[in-house]
């Protein structure tokens, strides 16, 4: 180990990358001329080291490493903090890294690495991982081989926490399909509707009830329902990428529409699929304009006066011929505006090149572009405009291409209003998280100090005896010195038997600082040891109301976990169970504590003869803050709670039974 704490040689292939980039080699090196410049290059090095942990930290981004050879796995501490554990807790190991991955997700993984170190295939995948911490979130992880004499080593990679980018593509995405103009759908690979958005409901005249769960292919016209069937049978089979077409649906009133269909399949890791997408635009308007554009043009003007979208001609990226509708929308005459540049409605010169780049090529290929574009109106304000555009003879460009305008400014408007609402919303959550969290350290604060005062009651019930007998021990000394009794032989016993007492109290010390240190560490403890040591702790007090304490425990069972947290939460059931034995009077109180194995787990229970928990009581005493009784401070059964269920990963249940209350803790074996 060098000085300061750094990493063992031989220094894993991420750290030596990070090192040789910063020039260290090269110290490493001249350390060898002499003492002062080794010592310069190890706090170089550390420096590095210090540098490189830091600098994963702040990017989120862990590394790793697998010696093929050896068998071993290293991580970063990044890594480590990713999976919510440390390396004190948890030693990597391949099977168990993988292990981490959610069910879906080890295959892809074990395949990716067995690929990357058999076959020298290097690997970037987005999966799901479960952490220590039973969290589910997601992690980009990539790898690629490392070459050593002619051979694969090893497999170098890195792991970044994706999680909150996840979702929002997943919320964004839920706000796009809901909020599109386009009528879009997802179905089951048999063709079966599950979700449809406002805008196919829209475009076929059903409600969301009478679409959902029938197939796709009914709202295809009879004259192209066979083409269809075929189209997607070829897409399933994997003959075709994917269904583009365009057919005829029939709306629920009968009523026929030329369509643009594309289906789309959604395949998993495995290339199996799972849905298909689906996106259906009415081109009934298009393929009329497309049919019909000599005669529109003749009797455009009845033809316009109704339109509720704006159209315009454009030749040459010039406004040859504008609708009334698209004066209306910007401010414009038709007089101001044919024959003129489009360049004097774009905000800026950069707006108006991109809009030529993206378009012009689709159109002379005949493609329908679709876009929407920042206009500016006479009156200097900006709106924005959903344009559809298509050549009418992508062979002739000087015949130029017809163009559909809407005003969809107060969608924008209203999604920017939700992407800001939904800002709040995450910055609400987080504040409430964080208030869960600091409520929650502040009840395992007032539960630690709830036992520490039980404790030192016991302490009391403990000292009293020892204290009463060194008393007498003085007294008496006392006595043999007033009467000339003393002798050294009887001051020699006094002072044996006072040491004596003094270090019984001292134990009862010990054993109280012993109860309250904190585990680091998971690890295998014996139950019935932990059964005992609280036991001492506690009987005195429990005889001082005329109560007794049976355990029965046929063996001792090993359990896994944290002993201390484990007698915590035992001595706060035996405090509940005094405590109820004192509501009952007048009858000779008794717990009974019992240990047995139970399909795998070591089951705890704690029953007493007190009056019992009301039934209807019983499925809230779990509550934070809630208690039978009017002096109880309702924290210790809750942190119980979160002990056994959530540190030791057990569970604890209540019931009434013969006569009194009667706890059970299940908890792991030790494997």
């Amino acid at each position: 180990m060098l000085q300061g704490g750094l990493i063992p040689l031989p220094i894993p292939v991420p750290v030596l990358a990070a090192m040789a980039s910063f020039g260290v080699g090269a110290l490493l090196t001249a350390g060898l001329g002499g003492h002062r410049r080794r010592r310069e290059a190890e706090a170089e090095l550390r420096r590095m080291h210090a540098l490189l942990r830091d600098s994963q930290a702040l990017a989120q981004v862990g590394g790793w490493e697998l010696d093929l050879s050896a068998g071993t796995l290293f991580w970063t501490e990044e890594t480590y903090r990713i999976h919510e554990t440390s390396g004190a807790e948890y030693s990597p190991s391949l099977d168990t890294a993988i292990a981490f991955y959610a069910p879906a997700s080890v295959p892809v993984i074990r395949e990716a690495v067995r690929a990357a170190g058999e076959d020298g295939q290097g690997f970037n995948l987005e999966l799901e991982l479960i952490t220590a911490r039973k969290r589910r979130i997601w992690v980009q992880v990539t790898g690629r081989p490392i070459r050593g004499q002619g051979r694969i080593a090893k497999v170098m990679g890195a792991i970044q926490d994706i999680t909150g980018r996840k979702r929002l593509e997943d919320q964004k995405h839920k706000v796009i399909f809901e909020q599109s103009s386009h009528a879009l759908c997802w179905s089951d690979p048999d063709g079966i509707l599950m979700e449809v958005n406002a805008a196919f409901l829209a475009m076929l005249g059903y409600e969301s009830s009478e679409v959902v769960g029938t197939q796709v292919a009914r709202f295809t016209h009879p004259d192209h329902l066979l083409e269809y069937l075929d189209l997607r049978s070829r897409m399933v089979q994997g003959t075709l990428d994917q269904v583009q077409t365009e057919t005829r649906w029939l709306r629920k009133d009968g009523q026929g529409r030329w369509v643009n269909l594309t289906v789309r399949p959604v395949r998993d890791a495995q290339g199996h699929e799972q849905f298909h997408f689906g996106r259906v635009e009415d081109i009934t308007v298009q393929r009329e304009a497309q049919q019909n554009v000599e005669r529109l043009l003749q009797e455009k003007e009845l033809f316009l006066a109704s339109a509720n979208a704006g159209i315009l001609l454009i030749i040459g990226r010039k406004l040859a011929w504008l609708s009334p509708k698209v004066e209306e929308l910007l401010q414009y005459s038709a007089g101001e505006l044919e024959g003129q540049d489009t360049r004097m409605l774009y905000p800026s010169l950069e707006a108006y090149e991109k809009q030529g780049e993206d378009t012009y090529p689709a159109l002379a290929r005949g493609e329908t572009c679709e876009t929407v574009r920042e206009l500016v109106r006479k009156d200097g304000q900006s709106r924005w405009i959903h344009c559809n555009g298509k050549a009418i003879d992508p062979a002739d460009p000087a015949k130029g291409s017809l163009w559909v305008m809407t005003d969809v400014t107060a969608r924008r408007e209203a999604e920017t209003a939700l992407s800001e609402l939904n800002r709040e919303l995450e910055e609400r959550v987080g504040a409430a998280v964080a208030g869960l969290r600091q409520k929650d350290q502040m009840l395992i604060t007032q539960n630690r100090q709830a036992a520490m005062g039980e404790m030192i009651g016991n302490i009391a019930h403990q000292w009293r005896q020892p204290l009463n007998a060194l008393s007498l021990v003085l007294i008496n000394l006392g006595d043999a010195q007033r009467f000339g009794e003393l002798t050294g032989e009887g001051l020699e016993r006094s002072l044996a038997k006072g040491a004596l007492l003094i270090e019984k109290m001292s134990s009862t010390i010990n054993d109280f600082s012993y109860f309250f240190k904190q585990g680091k560490t998971m690890a295998g403890f014996s139950a019935l040891d932990q059964i005992q040591g609280v036991v001492a702790l506690v009987e005195a007090g429990f005889e001082a109301v005329n109560a007794a304490i049976r355990i029965e425990a046929a063996e001792d069972l090993t359990l896994y976990g944290f002993p201390n947290e484990y007698s915590q939460v035992l001595l706060n059931l035996l405090s509940n169970a005094k405590q109820a034995i004192q509501d009952s009077p007048g009858t000779p109180g008794l717990v009974r504590i019992g240990l047995v194995r139970e399909d795998g787990m070591g089951v705890l229970t704690v029953g007493d003869n007190g009056p019992g928990i009301a039934e209807d009581l019983l499925d809230r005493i779990f509550e934070p803050y809630f208690s039978t009784r009017a002096s109880g401070t309702g924290i210790g059964l809750y942190m119980s709670k979160q002990i056994i269920e959530e540190s030791l990963g057990g569970r604890i249940t209540a019931r009434n039974f013969q006569g009194g209350a009667e706890f059970s803790v299940r908890v792991p074996l030790a494997i």
